[in-house]
Parts: structure tokens; C-alpha cells; sequence
């Protein structure tokens, strides 16, 4: 990421990396009356940012008092030159701030900012940093030596791009862990809809089938009494027409997130269980009026993806890589380590998706220059700018939207069926908790039988009881009806993008490819439409669905393995 500018004649993209900075300023704006306890979020060579709900408009100066550890502090002076205002800061998953370009130190001040300096690199890259080669000399968090020959070389023995170093949001407290050779890391997608396993296996990664054939598991678990195990995948899904108040759907959307938060208590009152406010304002689900926290439910399902892991590996597997979306911060990562610890499963380092997605498709032709990469899955959605300038593989900026995926098409289906059907019969089928899961079934069916057909019918039979006898849903939807109900939905994906594009001065022309991640990419009006609106070739280099695990079991590969890591298609 590179700060903009406008009292800049020339703009130049910044050659400085940026490093973690936990350190409290004093700073001073033109327009402010006073200066202001802040903290910095990270720092480079030529810039600072400065977490703050208040800002200063672009292009005021600004006097920085950054206060060391022996209680001295270090004056430093800069212009902003950019500002994360609080809602641009929330769909980015972002701390709102202010970027400030910083007039070099001079004297004994440049020596003590060189030191700082210096500090901050021995710690965690900055948000967002993807390190060049050699970069796993040493681990960003322990410091402990790495074998540089884990980068793996695909089989046509060029060298690979290295295993990426970490997300714009994964967490300073989070240290990847050090790994020996050989040893067995696999890459896990918790999805909110889906979830899937990958792993090495003879040079290849490949995503791990269950013993259905299927390469994915519904992140469905069905809590059948108060003593059993819990079910995972499609039996619990299939549960929710009849036992809806036992099946937790979509636990991601609800990991390591405030009870009270506006997003969750509509999730949770559209749930047929109820809940509660738990320890640390966490959820808590009441599932035969036993409290369930989310983590528990997560854990589960992660249970369920290392038992596929365990017949095809020989062995349970004891360590992962595991994707999350670019919104996940602290807090987040924290519930997925507590279901990891649940699962007795070491997590060995965390990956964004947008970004996993495009380790996966990193040798593709197409990938060169600036390329995006579209992460549409089930509950969420982001968007990464990767260059590939100068054989480098670099994601400087992502954006995300962690309420918006393929089930608010689903949703948006489904609501506007039961709004007809309303003005119909006068019956309200959202009241109905089986009834709207059974709609939502019939849409998300729809939804998909229009990836390859003009028209798609949806039939739910005997969804009302009256005295006059039993009402059916039966609705034809043309694709071009599907389009003009989702096309808001689609035009957030596009919002997002621009606000990543925006963070490093790109516009939609400077790309060269967009490739696409997540099974909601499938749908043609999102194809179309983002090839219009960024005018490059629209990539689907692995299957999209997949894109995610592949690239987390690629990265957990390169970790362990000297050997080949290569991708087949035909083995998904």
C-alpha cells in the first residue's frame, strides 16, 4: 500500500515496507485545537499511520510527539495524505485513520528514528507486507532460522513465488509457527456455506474428497440430543426442514463476534434457537437449553474435515493452514485458535482467502502485471490486488465485505417468492422457519440451475396448510429476472473493489486479469459484468470453488516439503 498524495506533482508508487508499530503519539493537525493522545498502527522509512476516528483533511500538516520506551519522545513532522474515515474503515476491516507522508528526520532525530525503525522490523511485517525471496530466512514472530529451501518449484522446475507471508489483517499477535521437514500441514477452508480440506499427496495438492465423492462439506452441525455427537455436512443441513431449532448453519458469521453486534442479532433472530449473551459479550447458542459457544461449533466441523484428512493421509492430520477473510482481526483469529485448540488441531499459520486464492493461481499465464483477484463465497466477499511486477508475487491491497455472499442471493430469491406469494394467499412465509428453509433450499437450486440455463423453476411443495387444502410455491425465474433482483448485491462486490483499487492509486483499466475465487463466481451476470467493468480477461485458472483450500495446502506445502507442489486439475 502506498499513501496518496495530492501536493505531490508526481506520484509515486512507495518502495518502503511497512512494519507493525505499537506506539502511543501525541499529534497536533493545523485544524485542531489541541494535540491528541493517538496510537500509530505501523510505520515506514517515509510515512506513519495513525489509528484515529478524527481526522484532518488531506493535505494539512501534521506535528507528531511519538513517545519511546526510556519515556523520551521523537518529534516528527509530515503532510496527510490519506484518511480511512470510520465506514470506509468498517467494509475494509480496518482501524480508521490517517496516513501521513513524514518530512526525512534530520540530525540526532534520524538517528533515533533509524532505531525505531530498526525495532519495529524485528518484529511482524505490517499489514499487508508479502516479503520477497529470501523470506522465510527467519520467522517474522520467533525469529527462529528457517530453511530457505522450503519455498517449493513447480514441475516444470521454475522457481515458484514462496509461500506468502501473511494478510493485510491477520493480527501482530499471531506468529507463525516453525515447521519441519516433511511434516504434514494441510490446508483448511472454513467456509461459511462450505468447508474444505487439501494436502499434499504424491507432489501434488489436491483437495481430499469424503467418502460421498464430495469435495466439500456443508458447514451444517446438528445437535440431534443433549448427550450425542454432534453431526457435520449435508445430513445436518438436510435436518433443517424438519429439526431447524438443533442445525447451526454458517458459524463463521458469527466467530469471535459481539453478541450485541447489529449484524449478529439479525443473523441470530432469523436463527429457529435461541441464544444469549455469553462471557467476553460472545454468543452463546441454547440447543436442547444447553449453552453452545460459537468455537464449539466451529470445532466441530474442523473435527469433521481432519477425519477426511485421516483416511486419505493414513493418520489424523496434527497441522493447518487455514484461510479467513481479509475482515478477520484480532478477536476473530482468536475464536478460530480456540476452535482449533477444540479440534486438537495446531494451526501452524492463517492466510487470507483472496490472497490463498491466488497462490493457487499464481501459474497461470494470466498472472502478470496487476492482477485482482474476486473472492465470492458463501458468506463473504473480498477482493485483493496482487502485482506480479518484476517476477514478484505481492498482494498490496484488500477490501472486504464480511456480510455479503451467495446466500443474499439466495435470500433475495427467496424473498422476493415469499413477497409474492403474500400478495396472494396472505401468508407470510419468513414466520415459518421450515417453510423459509425449504424456499431457500428452492432458490439456492435456482440460483444455481441458472449458471447454465435461461429459466429455472421453483417448486416447494405443500408449504402452507389452509381450510381450503395445501398451498404450493411454483415460480419461473428467467436469468434475466435473477439478475435485476441481485444486481445490488452484485454492485457491493464492485464498491469493494474500487475501495481496494483506491488504497493503491490503480484503476479498473490498470488490471490484467481478474481470477475468481469462490463458488459464488459461477453465476454469468458476475463473469460479464466484471469483465465490462474492468475491460481484462475474467479467470478461472482452478476451480473457484477450491481456489481458497488449494492455496492455504500450497502455502502449508511449501512450509514442510523440498519437493514438487504442483496443481492437476483433473484430480479435483
Amino acid at each position: 500500500m502506498r499513501w496518496l498524495s495530492k501536493i505531490i506533482r508526481k506520484r509515486k508508487r512507495r518502495q518502503n515496507k511497512r512494519y507493525s508499530l505499537d506506539a502511543k503519539l501525541n499529534v497536533k493537525c493545523a485544524s485542531w485545537d489541541k494535540f491528541a493522545d493517538l496510537f500509530a498502527a505501523d510505520i515506514s522509512r517515509e510515512g506513519i499511520y495513525i489509528n484515529s476516528k478524527s481526522l484532518a483533511p488531506v493535505g494539512e500538516v501534521v506535528a507528531i510527539e511519538l513517545q519511546l520506551p526510556e519515556g523520551k519522545t521523537l518529534p516528527l513532522k509530515g503532510v496527510v495524505v490519506r484518511c480511512i474515515d470510520v465506514e470506509l474503515a468498517r467494509r475494509l476491516g480496518k482501524p480508521a485513520g490517517m496516513g501521513v507522508r513524514l518530512e526525512p528526520p534530520k540530525g540526532k532525530d534520524a538517528e533515533v528514528f533509524a532505531k525505531v525503525l530498526q525495532a519495529a522490523q524485528q518484529k511482524l511485517p505490517a499489514p499487508g507486507q508479502y516479503l520477497t525471496e529470501p523470506r522465510f530466512s527467519t520467522d517474522p514472530g520467533t525469529g527462529e532460522a528457517l530453511d530457505s529451501s522450503v519455498v517449493a518449484e513447480s514441475s516444470s522446475k521454475k522457481r515458484s513465488n514462496g509461500p506468502i507471508a501473511r494478510s493485510e489483517t491477520t493480527p501482530p499477535n499471531f506468529t507463525r509457527k516453525s515447521v519441519k521437514k516433511d511434516e504434514v500441514i494441510v490446508g483448511i477452508d472454513l467456509g461459511t456455506s462450505y468447508s474444505s480440506i487439501a494436502a499434499l499427496i504424491d507432489g501434488s495438492v489436491v483437495v481430499l474428497p469424503r467418502a460421498s465423492g464430495a469435495h466439500a462439506t456443508p458447514s451444517a452441525v446438528w445437535y440431534p440430543d443433549r448427550t450425542s455427537r454432534a453431526i457435520v455436512g449435508r445430513k445436518a443441513k438436510d435436518k433443517l426442514s424438519t429439526r431447524s431449532r438443533e442445525v447451526v448453519t454458517s458459524p463463521k458469521r458469527l466467530l469471535g463476534r459481539k453478541y450485541d453486534d447489529k449484524e449478529v442479532q439479525q443473523f441470530l433472530g432469523a436463527a429457529a434457537y435461541e441464544s444469549q449473551r455469553g462471557p467476553g459479550e460472545q454468543p452463546l447458542l441454547l440447543i436442547h437449553e444447553q449453552p453452545i459457544a460459537i468455537p464449539q461449533v466451529a470445532s466441530r466441523i474442523l473435527d469433521s474435515l481432519l477425519e477426511v484428512g485421516a483416511k486419505h493421509l493414513g493418520s489424523r492430520p496434527q497441522r493447518a493452514v487455514i484461510s479467513v477473510p481479509v475482515t478477520f482481526g484480532p478477536e476473530r483469529v482468536a475464536a478460530l485458535k480456540k476452535a482449533c485448540m477444540l479440534a486438537q488441531l495446531d494451526l501452524v499459520d492463517i492466510v487470507d482467502e483472496p490472497s490463498s486464492a491466488a497462490i493457487a493461481n499464481r501459474n497461470d499465464s494470466a498472472m502478470k502485471g496487476y492482477v485482482g483477484v474476486y473472492d465470492f463465497g458463501g458468506g463473504t466477499f473480498d477482493f485483493s490486488v496482487v502485482n506480479t511486477n518484476g517476477g514478484c508475487f505481492e498482494v498490496i491491497s484488500t477490501a472486504g465485505d464480511s456480510w455479503l455472499g451467495g446466500d443474499d442471493f439466495d435470500n433475495a430469491v427467496a424473498s422476493a417468492v415469499a413477497n409474492q406469494f403474500w400478495k396472494k394467499h396472505n401468508v407470510e412465509l419468513r414466520n415459518d422457519a421450515v417453510a423459509w428453509y425449504r424456499l431457500l433450499q428452492a432458490s439456492e437450486g435456482a440460483k444455481i440451475a441458472l449458471t447454465a440455463k435461461d429459466t429455472a423453476n421453483i417448486f416447494v411443495p405443500k408449504v402452507h396448510n389452509t381450510q381450503a387444502g395445501q398451498l404450493d410455491v411454483h415460480v419461473t425465474i428467467s436469468r434475466d429476472a435473477f439478475h435485476d433482483l441481485c444486481q445490488g448485491l452484485f454492485e457491493r462486490t464492485l464498491e469493494t473493489c474500487t475501495a481496494a483499487l483506491e488504497l493503491v492509486d490503480l484503476k479498473p483499466a490498470d488490471m490484467s486479469a481478474i481470477f475468481l475465487s469462490g463458488g459464488t463466481t459461477y453465476m454469468p451476470m458476475i463473469r460479464k459484468e466484471l469483465a465490462r467493468y474492468f475491460g481484462c480477461p475474467v479467470r478461472s485458472g482452478v476451480p473457484p470453488e477450491h481456489a481458497v483450500c488449494l492455496g492455504a495446502a500450497i502455502h502449508g506445502a511449501e512450509l514442510s516439503q523440498r519437493a514438487d507442489a504442483t496443481l492437476k486439475s483433473a484430480q479435483f
